[in-house]
């Protein structure tokens, strides 16, 4: 995926103010105050509550202060019913793997301000898929 980005970044004459860093947020450490910015698109509702925290808190440790995150992912509302794509899609997640799930916007806020973070109001993404941007900011 790495590559991938970099090609992007590059097509779009931004190499010298952006680059991508492979690895694995489970193993690898981030370093610290060493980013004005880190994503994470698409992967944390593969992971456990415990796990989604400890990256978080590895994502802050590795801004630089003022720096944001910005998480891309399907949500649920507080009662993990709706909307219904993500819902169902809990339910996938759930019986195909072994942490992965659903959570709500609260829940993901509620791990950023406990990992340091100020969460700004969610982004709803255009259609087709049902996914959301959450951006916070390091404190």
């Amino acid at each position: 995926m790495s590559a991938e980005a970099a090609e992007y970044v590059g097509k779009a004459g931004l190499s010298d103010r952006i680059s991508c860093r492979a690895g694995d947020y489970h193993t690898d450490d981030f370093g610290a105050e060493e980013y004005d910015a880190v994503t994470i698109f698409g992967a944390l509702h593969q992971e456990s509550p415990e796990q989604i925290a400890a990256i978080l808190k590895k994502a802050h440790r590795a801004l630089k202060p003022g720096g944001e995150i910005f998480i891309l992912d399907m949500m649920t509302d507080a009662t993990h019913t709706a909307p219904e794509f993500s819902a169902l899609f809990a339910v996938n997640m759930a019986l195909t793997t072994e942490n992965g799930w659903v959570f709500s916007d609260a829940e993901l806020k509620g791990w950023l301000a406990t990992a340091g973070f100020a969460p700004s109001p969610t982004v709803a993404v255009p259609p087709p898929m049902p996914h959301w941007l959450v951006t916070a900011e390091k404190r």
